[in-house]
């Protein structure tokens, strides 16, 4: 949401908004609740390094990236320690691969 979206909301409503995108700390808050915890129980699987691997470290999950979007093999060494994934993958069809000798 815009900034410009979120004053004209609060201005109508008198409530301040909370914004919850990728990789906002009550997105990942509101996750942890519904999904049930951090410590690895959780998995964020996603293209952008910028989103879905900063929003899995900020809450304690597990991140999985899949090399078929936003970001590619080669820009893996270059980044901050909070966008590096736990586990990389070329596609989702190649995660769902190796997933499967290891889930019953």
């Amino acid at each position: 949401m815009s900034s410009a979206i979120a004053r004209a909301i609060a201005s109508v409503t008198g409530v301040s908004p909370i914004v919850c995108g990728k990789p906002s700390r009550e997105l990942g808050a509101s996750l942890r609740t519904r999904l049930g915890g951090g410590n690895g129980r959780v998995v964020i699987v996603g293209d952008a390094t910028q989103a879905e691997m900063v929003l899995a470290r900020g809450m304690d999950a597990m991140s999985v990236l899949v090399l078929s979007g936003a970001t590619h093999a080669d820009d893996l060494p270059g980044l901050p320690p909070d966008q590096q994934p736990h586990w990389v993958a070329q596609d989702v069809g190649e995660l769902v691969d190796q997933l499967r000798p290891i889930i019953p």
